[in-house]
């Protein structure tokens, strides 16, 4: 099972934005982790609402990545299409 923890999912696109390829590549790159993360949350027997509560805390850091004014260009385009398609 591929971690389905936030931080996880975090690290994992942020490593996929600032990787090699063009914007559509590494865009369809993070779209395959969202739905790897979905389909691990899925598969977990969580109380009522945790689920709920991780893809929050996900959404939170995905928006803190494109408010950041660092992330510019093609990294900032790779943390909007994840967030887009969580």
């Amino acid at each position: 099972m591929a971690g389905f923890t936030a931080n996880d999912v975090f690290r994992d696109i942020e490593m996929i934005a600032t990787s090699g390829g063009t914007t559509k590549e590494r865009s369809a790159r993070a779209e395959q982790r969202i739905d790897q993360f979905q389909s691990d949350l899925a598969e977990q027997r969580f109380q009522p609402g945790e689920a709920d509560k991780i893809k929050a805390q996900l959404r939170k850091k995905l928006e803190d990545a494109i408010n950041n004014p660092r992330n510019v260009g093609i990294i900032a385009s790779v943390f909007l299409a994840a967030l887009d398609w969580l």
